[in-house]
């Protein structure tokens, strides 16, 4: 986007304009206000300096075609040159894999952060350098920090900042670090295709100590937990339990969690239905689920993967019950011998949280079980 004009014609008319470069120019803009559209009066041209557009790949486009054909808007902020950076190649794995592989941040002041995880992009992916790959669509991908702090080091952990996963060559958030504090910094994707190459950026205002770490099982689980809270709207209070959903107004990964607080055992159906646009997959196997959770208990219960980030839309059905005898039979459908990415697996809530403690009452905080 080069410029924006509001301009008048016509009299009443008010057009919104933008004046866009395509730096590619292999095909040119054909519907309002492109160069040969009959909306255009020589005072417009002349007050818009149209003749600009001859310039290869300049156009102007209405502002309601732009929200139309355009997905995204990316803005690139220009840092001075004494910001600091870091950028680490990484892999996410495919399949039933989740990535395991992060790192740990620190600071020795408060500085300003921007992060950023990065894809190889759909034009470069048939090149010389990704062609071979086979990678097929952009992934859904994104990432977590979490932050501990305390004399123990993992007293709190918290999500410190997110960027959600979604189907994008280049996902971002921004933040501050605080000395005295870790961070850990872990890729978030569940993609069904082939392992995907990525790199993982940090711009800073100040010097940050990057080191590599190998994330154990609990951790990645606390990981997402911290993910679900930090993200997810409270949809559902029912005798004691809740229900967490950590969506996107549109596209992008969906994350459902529950906690039991109750004093009985809480039963969770979820189902969730693809209604139109991006096909969905599912950690769980299915789009249908039912989980029974002991009192004091929590669970991730289903995280949905769109195949792209088209905007498609969804639906739940959620179904609850709370019931003070043990039930019979299975606690889990599907069953959870079948889940390889090892994120459904019930966890026990601290005890501190069971009775209402601080840590209970801060939806950000992850359960002082997980071993880092």
């Amino acid at each position: 986007v080069i410029d924006i004009n509001i301009s008048l014609h016509d009299g009443a008319k008010c057009a919104r304009l933008l004046k866009i470069r395509n730096p590619h120019a292999k095909q040119t803009w054909k519907g309002a206000w492109s160069d040969s559209s009959s909306n255009w009066t020589p005072e417009l041209r002349r007050r818009l300096d149209s003749s600009e557009t001859k310039k290869a790949g300049m156009f102007f486009m209405a502002y309601e075609d732009f929200l139309r054909w355009f997905e995204s808007c990316t803005i690139c902020k220009i840092r001075s040159d004494g910001w600091h950076k870091i950028r680490m190649a990484t892999e996410l794995p495919g399949g039933t894999n989740i990535p395991t592989q992060g790192w740990v941040l620190n600071v020795s002041e408060t500085t300003e952060c921007s992060l950023c995880i990065t894809q190889p992009e759909l034009r470069t992916r048939e090149g010389p350098i990704f062609g071979d790959l086979q990678l097929g669509d952009l992934a859904c991908i994104g990432f977590v920090l979490v932050s501990a702090g305390g004399p123990s080091g993992f007293e709190n952990m918290v999500a410190h900042a997110v960027a959600h996963p979604r189907g994008q060559a280049v996902v971002s958030t921004e933040c501050w670090l605080k000395p005295g504090c870790s961070y850990f910094l872990l890729p978030l994707s569940a993609h069904p295709g082939t392992a995907l190459p990525a790199v993982c950026s940090i711009f800073s205002s100040q010097p940050v100590t990057c080191k590599p770490k190998l994330f154990s099982k609990s951790s990645v689980h606390a990981s997402w937990v911290a993910f679900a809270r930090f993200r997810g709207s409270v949809s559902d209070h029912f005798h004691g339990a809740k229900i967490f959903t950590a969506k996107r107004s549109s596209g992008g990964m969906v994350v459902s969690f529950a906690e039991n607080q109750g004093k009985g055992y809480f039963r969770a159906d979820l189902t969730v239905e693809h209604v139109e646009g991006s096909p969905l997959t599912f950690t769980r196997g299915g789009a249908a689920t039912r989980d029974w959770l002991p009192p004091g208990s929590a669970q991730l219960l289903q995280v949905v993967v769109p195949k792209n980030d088209s905007g498609g839309r969804w639906k739940s059905i959620q179904g609850f019950k709370m019931q003070a005898v043990k039930p019979v039979g299975s606690f889990h459908s599907p069953d959870l011998s079948s889940d390889l990415t090892g994120l459904h697996a019930p966890f026990q809530l601290c005890g501190q949280a069971a009775s209402g403690c601080q840590h209970g009452q801060n939806k950000d905080c992850v359960t002082s079980w997980f071993q880092w």
